[in-house]
């Protein structure tokens, strides 16, 4: 059976034969699928029923040109065919109008006038049963489609191009402008801010007073750090001047919450979220969330809290394993709505997803209880006492291997694993359902990298 795809052979061969064409199967319904989707634009929409409107009445600028394109083909073809306008007129008495020439009778004679005899030339313009734009293939013969319409001038169909002829834009990476605020709004969220910064005393606003402008905003709460310090570019309090860059630069590159986070958590410099850019925010947590104020006397565990949550939410977000969280990962997980819930939840463990301190006491205990000499590093030897020594020395090899390792724990040695390496283990070992813990454990197993386990590679682990 022929492959479907459009290659570059087939279209080059569709040029090749003007009077056909052919499109070689099927793929067709996503073409349609994406037609639907533009015409059920609003904007697309309102323009048909405009022009619709026009066509009634008789104004259309399309309709018009595309007469005056008509009537410039049809005195071109009459003089090259020998053709004199008279042959058209109306008869002495009788009052219809006018008749203008078929194509095929214009065809016809134009063959006459050329070469009757020439076999050659009704070859070359054969006269089809039917009309189809498109034809797919079939699998025993592919015939390409004749078009019965005589062929159009390039003049000609520059007239019925319209004056935009560009469909209207669908995709918005960076978030639909149609989405956010208008204008109006953001003047309003401006003057607001303004007000807040009136009734400072010197009009600036310090670290502690910021939480107001970001409840005026409308931003999550604990959003409050990371737009602090990309206002405040390293100083201890802001302006609104300061402020009022921001928020114009913000609007004018990002236009919904997932585009906004991004900017803001990494400072306007990228369109990813790498591991460091998560820092401010989860401090900002830790230190003023009510579920976490015990830790306030224990500084030692919240660079390792902090840790445990930035490794569980690159574990669950970022699914292309590149150690940069994009903004279509973002958008296809929860880790906006599970901030936003802190703000409503007082107890953390409640919030399973990413920010449990019962779940990073585990875990921490786990590892600091495998890691006797408390380097913060696991050898093989170490990790092999996991679970009363269940895994087999194999699948240990292959979970120290390059596979599921990060970059920065093989550059400290082939045996060593660090405690962002364990996270990801602990993780897929404990909940085996979840989509990354299924493939850290088919890179564990998959030793050729080739994407797919053979009988050899399950049979080496299953006679360990």
């Amino acid at each position: 059976m022929k492959s479907s795809l459009i290659t570059k052979e087939s279209t080059l061969e569709v040029w090749k034969q003007p009077s056909s064409i052919t499109v070689p199967t099927p793929k067709l319904h996503y073409i349609n699928q994406l037609i639907q989707q533009w015409l059920s634009l609003p904007e697309v929409q309102n323009k048909l029923k405009e022009e619709v409107t026009a066509i009634k009445n008789g104004t259309s600028k399309y309709l018009k040109n595309r007469q005056s394109a008509d009537l410039t083909d049809t005195d071109t073809s009459i003089i090259e065919n020998g053709i004199r306008p008279r042959d058209f007129s109306p008869r002495p008495g009788d009052n219809s109008p006018p008749r203008s020439p078929s194509p095929f009778s214009l065809l016809k004679t134009s063959r006459s006038i050329r070469d009757p005899n020439s076999p050659a030339h009704e070859k070359e313009h054969p006269v089809p049963k039917k009309i189809c734009l498109f034809q797919e293939e079939s699998p025993a013969t592919t015939t390409p489609v004749a078009s019965t319409l005589p062929r159009l001038k390039v003049s000609s169909l520059t007239h019925t191009l319209p004056d935009s002829n560009s469909p209207p834009k669908f995709y918005f990476p960076k978030g639909s402008p149609d989405s956010i605020a208008d204008t109006d709004y953001r003047q309003h969220i401006t003057q607001s801010v303004l007000a807040v910064f009136k009734r400072s005393k010197d009009g600036f606003i310090t670290r502690v007073e910021f939480q107001e402008v970001t409840r005026t905003i409308g931003f999550p709460i604990y959003w409050k750090e990371p737009l602090f310090a990309l206002i405040s570019a390293g100083s201890d309090r802001v302006s609104f001047p300061a402020f009022k860059r921001m928020w114009r630069s913000l609007n004018e590159h990002c236009h919904d919450d997932v585009t906004r986070f991004v900017y803001i958590l990494s400072g306007g410099k990228r369109s990813y979220l790498v591991y460091e850019d998560f820092e401010l925010l989860l401090q900002d947590i830790v230190d003023s969330h009510p579920g976490l104020t015990f830790l306030t006397s224990h500084q030692e565990f919240h660079s390792r809290y902090i840790q445990t949550v930035v490794g569980r939410i690159f574990f669950q977000v970022n699914r292309s394993w590149s150690g940069k969280i994009t903004t279509q990962e973002i958008r296809r997980s929860n880790l906006l709505e599970t901030i936003k819930l802190l703000e409503l939840e007082d107890d953390i463990n409640k919030i399973s997803d990413f920010f449990s301190y019962e779940h990073f006491y585990v875990i921490y205990c786990k590892f600091w209880e495998l890691d006797t000499d408390h380097d913060l590093i696991i050898n093989k030897t170490e990790l092999s006492r996991y679970a009363d020594q269940t895994l087999s020395p194999r699948i240990i090899e292959r979970i120290f291997s390059a596979s599921v390792r990060s970059a920065s724990s093989r550059k400290q040695g082939e045996d060593a694993m660090s405690y962002g390496d364990f996270i990801k283990f602990i993780l897929a070992e404990e909940d085996k359902k979840n989509p990354t813990s299924i493939e850290y454990w088919f890179r564990c197993m998959d030793m050729d990298g080739d994407g797919v386990i053979s009988l050899y590679e399950m049979e080496y682990f299953y006679m360990d």
